[in-house]
C-alpha cells in the first residue's frame, strides 16, 4: 500500500472567502482533528 503524506501549514484567515481565495491559489483548506 501507498503512503501518502499531507503538508499542512497554519491559515491566518477564516470564513468563505479566505477558502475561495486559497482555492484560486491551488489549495484545498481543511479541517483536521486528531492528537499531533
Amino acid at each position: 500500500m501507498a503512503e501518502v503524506k499531507i503538508v499542512g501549514t497554519t491559515r491566518t484567515e477564516f470564513g468563505k472567502g479566505a477558502s475561495r481565495r486559497a482555492r484560486r491559489d491551488g489549495l484545498v483548506p481543511a479541517v483536521i482533528y486528531g492528537h499531533g
